[in-house]
């Protein structure tokens, strides 16, 4: 489950015009408790599989592993290399959840 208040600010479409000013009533201690919280999801919101699909193609392809390190290296986040646990294989948990819940 994603909890989108440990790491998201809710801004009213009225109050736009005063974002600025919201964001900087935040308190730090606040702040890096949410930072924290983003750090551990996110890949959620990236595409990460469909890199890490490209880079294996493109790795089983080359002669030698030519470029595979620094493909490997340009595809790691805050807590190491990508997992491909992102936007997509939230989206397939999500309906696999609704389809184990529906009703007969």
């Amino acid at each position: 489950m994603l909890d989108f208040n440990a790491y998201a600010i809710r801004v009213p479409r009225a109050k736009i015009g005063r974002i600025v000013e919201i964001l900087r009533a935040i308190p730090p201690a606040r702040i890096a408790r949410m930072q924290s919280a983003l750090a551990k999801v996110w890949e959620r919101f990236t595409f990460s599989s469909l890199a890490l699909a490209e880079r294996d193609r493109i790795c089983a392809n080359a002669p030698n592993g030519a470029g595979c390190h620094d493909m490997r290296r340009q595809l790691s986040g805050p807590a190491g290399a990508v997992s491909g646990r992102d936007a997509l294989d939230t989206l397939m948990h999500v309906l696999h959840a609704r389809l184990l819940t529906r009703p007969p």
